[in-house]
């Protein structure tokens, strides 16, 4: 049997949303996922698919301030070499665990590949920090990105267009799919027991700014004012997830007048 090519895949933290794509990698790959923290910042919840890909949790509990430098790079070299992979990915390049990811491999001689979501219009820029991430780009063999303007901003930041590929941003469409069906055939029940409106948007994300649900609901404000118009009944928009911005978003409801017509369910588990 032809021996699939080993991938290190490292994040913060799995949860289902990457349980489920590292799953579907091992169609093609010997895969092993590599978390820094069996526990994540949020309260996703545990995957209900096995995994079969290898894990490996490197500490029980970590964040941007523990464990040290030195412990990290240890746990990290010694999981490189459980793993041993012809290609390391790494989410991201800006947090303590892709650096220490980075430097380990930098070491070793190990290829890696970025995976990032990251525009030039998300935050303002600093032309020293820019600099900055164009020796650590450098570093990187190649990239997987989710959409056009973050290969762009790779492209200004030195990558090679050829090298940057787009398919970051994926769900199991198949997981939905079955469950999407599993409700639509108890509809009116689900819809009692959660106290859903009859016809709704679905948004998810944290409350922060760069996830722009400001932008959301003064767009969700404007649909509404052209479905009224045209003499259509305008669906409601429920939002799932929380955050600091919870308030700020609040206010901005009561003075679009959309109390009645967005509804926070609060966060939800990927079930």
């Amino acid at each position: 049997m032809e021996r699939k090519p080993a991938v290190a895949v490292v994040f913060h933290h799995i949860g289902p949303y990457h349980h489920a794509r590292l799953n579907a990698v091992t169609d093609r790959l010997s895969v092993t996922g590599i978390e820094w923290s069996a526990k994540g910042y949020d309260a996703w919840g545990a995957a209900e698919v096995p995994a079969r890909y290898h894990k490996i949790s490197l500490f029980s509990e970590a964040a941007e301030h523990y464990p040290d430098s030195r412990q990290r790079r240890e746990a990290f070299r010694w999981a490189l070499e459980q793993a041993k992979p012809d290609v390391l990915a790494v989410n991201g390049w800006n947090n303590f665990g892709s650096l220490t990811a980075a430097d380990c491999c930098v070491r070793l001689g190990l290829p890696m590949v970025v995976m990032s979501e990251s525009a030039r219009q998300d935050e303002t820029r600093t032309w020293w920090k820019e600099i900055l991430k164009r020796q650590i780009v450098d570093l990187y063999s190649a990239a997987l990105v989710g959409g056009q303007r973050h290969v762009e901003y790779l492209v200004e930041l030195g990558m090679p267009r050829d090298r940057i590929f787009v398919g970051y941003d994926v769900v199991d469409n198949e997981y939905f799919r079955q469950k999407t069906g599993e409700v639509r055939s108890q509809r009116s029940e689900v819809r009692q027991k959660y106290a859903l409106p009859e016809n709704y948007f679905l948004a998810s994300a944290r409350f922060i700014p760069k996830k722009n649900l400001m932008g959301l609901m003064q767009g969700y404000a404007q649909y509404r004012e052209r479905s009224q118009a045209e003499g259509k009944t305008p669906w409601h928009l429920v939002v799932l997830g929380d955050g600091p911005l919870r308030e700020n978003l609040n206010a901005q409801l009561s003075t679009l007048n959309l109390l009645a017509h967005v509804h926070f369910a609060g966060f939800k588990q990927y079930q």
